[in-house]
């Protein structure tokens, strides 16, 4: 609100200021209390921001701020109390307030990557030096202007000035294309508004100094600093409210071309040493050495690039290769689990029919060879049709899960093999066990089932769930085929369930050989 009532009155008071003391006198009651609100403002988004570990930008508005009040506190001293303070001394702390702002904003980070921002402070260097060199060589060397009454501070002052607002105007376009774009918007409108106002301000300096000594210029300077004030009070209380953006990572192979502000700066420099060549027959010695400077920090920051971008390419390869591992894996899982639902039962998990003849045929050739017997159990839930009449299907396929986990737990070996083998019977394929190794543990699996104590009030047989299992052992031969076992074993099974069920049935090819009762 100060630095509105502050605009206002610059636009009606400007013919009150052709007396000196009255405009300063505005300016300091008005002004200054609105420069020590946007340091308070600048520090409080400082504060905010070091929570979130990015307040390297509003630090350095706050310092640029500390010591622009300083400088505005010194000018207004100068004119109202003469011989208070000097104003080189001013010049010195404004100069120093630039300073900050332009590193405020290389503090930004542009990307996670630490040399983008090496880059962009070496692109600034190398656009500030050019104009700099030019500014210095085509206006100031030939007829500097005292300042201040100091022939000796005069050229840094004449100068740093247009340097160093050439430098803020300079970062920040070639940060504001991208290295600043984490800011909010109007936090970033904000602070272009600032940089801009400086830099006009300054510009009606220059144009009092160097063209036409007038009191309206310097009065005009001040409004606009007041403007560039008031548009980083604006910044510190948005940012309050406010977080950096994630930063970008964008293809360093662009930074292997100079800006085109750095490029412009040294095509002038270029420029201005043949002109000097061509009238004079030899170069400036400053100009040369700037010329030989600016050239060494290009060469530098093109070898920069190069090396950024050689690692950004090293790190997307070796990211592009993570990548297909990680597709490979997931392919080789996907693979994995489409064989094991292509192995598997889709209801009790157990292996299906084909992963069982798959096996038997393995086996049976195994047996072939070794001369060692195989065994199979075929097993059938007793009485199961009524169960699901009585109960629903959904109860009977309970059952059957029950039932295929308490048969997988009832193997002892690894190459022992249960399967589901259609409807409600399983299958135990038993490599290298003998009939009496197969009877004994078919009489085991009919005691799990029977201890589980599954209730089934259907049953004809018992009150519990029970199984039928029909036995079947042989020696693989040549003029046999494997399906024989299964058929052998499924004619003990009716064998089994004829007799009552609840039991296990051995049998040899056509005849009953053993029974084992439940």
């Amino acid at each position: 609100m100060a630095s509105g009532v502050l605009l206002l009155a610059g636009a009606v008071i400007t013919p009150v200021v052709e007396t000196p003391g009255v405009g300063a006198f505005l300016l300091t009651f008005v002004d200054l209390p609105v420069r020590v609100l946007c340091v308070l403002a600048l520090m409080a988004a400082t504060r905010h921001h070091w929570r979130q570990g990015s307040a390297g930008l509003y630090a350095f508005l706050a310092l640029s701020a500390t010591l622009d009040l300083l400088s505005a506190a010194v000018f207004r001293a100068t004119v109202l109390l003469p011989g208070s303070a000097s104003q080189p001394t001013g010049d010195a702390l404004q100069l120093a307030a630039y300073l900050c702002v332009i590193v405020g904003m290389l503090a930004v980070p542009r990307t996670n990557r630490w040399r983008s921002a090496q880059l962009a402070s070496l692109d600034a260097l190398v656009a500030v030096g050019g104009f700099g060199l030019v500014v210095w060589y085509a206006l100031i060397r030939p007829s500097p202007v005292n300042a201040g009454g100091d022939p000796t501070l005069a050229p840094l002052i004449e100068v740093a000035y247009p340097v160093l607002d050439a430098a803020m105007l300079i970062v920040l376009i070639a940060r504001a294309r991208g290295g600043l774009t984490i800011l909010p918007s109007r936090v970033m409108n904000a602070l272009v508004v600032a940089v801009l106002a400086s830099f006009v301000g300054d510009g009606f300096i220059g144009v009092s100094f160097y063209v036409a000594r007038s009191p309206v210029f310097l009065f005009a300077s001040a409004l606009c600093h007041a403007v560039s004030t008031l548009a980083l009070l604006i910044l510190g209380e948005t940012s309050r409210r406010s977080a950096l953006q994630s930063a970008s990572r964008p293809d360093p192979g662009a930074d292997g071309t100079l800006p085109p502000l750095a490029a412009a700066a040294s095509v002038l420099v270029l420029a201005a040493m043949g002109q000097a060549l061509w009238r004079d027959g030899d170069i400036d010695r400053v100009l040369f050495s700037g010329g030989i400077l600016l050239a060494s920090l290009i060469a530098l920051r093109q070898v920069l690039a190069a090396r950024r971008h050689v690692a950004w390419l090293r790190d997307r390869e070796h990211q592009l290769e993570l990548q297909v591992a990680d597709r490979t894996s997931e392919l080789a899982a996907a693979n994995a689990k489409l064989q094991s639902l292509a192995a598997s039962d889709g209801l009790t998990g157990l292996a299906n029919r084909r992963t069982f003849d798959a096996t038997l045929l393995e086996a049976w050739q195994h047996s072939q060879r070794s001369g060692q017997p195989l065994a199979l159990l075929l097993l059938d839930v007793d009485a199961f049709k009524p169960y699901n009449d009585t109960f629903g299907h959904g109860a009977g396929d309970q059952v059957l899960i029950r039932v295929a986990q308490l048969l997988q737990a009832a193997v002892r070996r690894q190459t022992d093999l249960v399967a589901r083998y259609g409807g409600e019977e399983f299958v135990i394929l038993c490599p290298s066990t003998t009939a009496e190794g197969a009877r004994q543990f078919a009489e085991s699996v009919l005691g799990v089932v029977r201890h589980a104590a599954l209730p089934h009030g259907a049953s004809p047989v018992a009150p519990i769930v029970t199984v039928s299992i029909g036995i079947s052992e042989c020696v693989a031969r040549s003029d046999r085929e494997p399906t024989t076992l299964v058929e052998v074993a499924d004619q003990a099974l009716y064998d089994a369930k004829r007799s009552g069920r609840n039991r296990a049935m051995f049998r040899v090819y056509e005849h009953v050989e053993e029974q084992v009762d439940g």
